[in-house]
């Protein structure tokens, strides 16, 4: 309960940076295909940098898949700590890989999710740097608000 509050403070402080965009919506059957880029940074070795993006309409906020950065030390942790389940181990871009950004692309079904239609959208980005236990917010970041027109 306490990370939503977190979270939807952030989201009512958040302003408009250029690092990331989107790059395209289109519309499969029942539901919209989002393209957006999303900026990366290096974290630390010990660290790991989770960038959340949030799809934003006038009222409701659905989270979309995490991207995580990890560094050497903590990704050696993280594998060290799942030996014997490996199938569980979340998907994530070693430090030494990290460009400036990364393409994601998303799927929401508008039948879970009507509130797309034809609403003005806004995706926010919120990044946060998680050192051994403890995870901090460092950054949110918004696109300009678009349009979704559903046909």
């Amino acid at each position: 309960m306490k990370k939503l509050v977190t979270i939807g403070l952030l989201m009512c402080m958040a302003v408009s940076l250029h690092a990331q965009r989107i790059i395209q919506t289109q519309s499969l059957e029942d539901k919209l295909l989002l393209l957006y880029e999303l900026p990366l940074q290096q974290p630390e070795s010990n660290d790991a940098i989770v960038i959340t993006p949030f799809l934003c309409g006038q009222q409701d906020t659905l989270a979309l898949q995490p991207v995580y950065v990890r560094g050497e030390k903590n990704a050696r942790k993280l594998l060290r700590d799942m030996k014997g389940k490996e199938e569980l181990v979340p998907a994530y871009i070693p430090a030494a890989e990290v460009s400036a950004s990364f393409a994601q692309a998303s799927e929401i079904s508008l039948e879970k999710h009507p509130w797309v239609k034809n609403g003005s959208l806004k995706l926010i980005v919120m990044t946060e740097r998680e050192h051994r236990s403890k995870v901090q917010a460092i950054g949110l970041e918004s696109t300009e608000p678009f349009f979704y027109d559903y046909p």
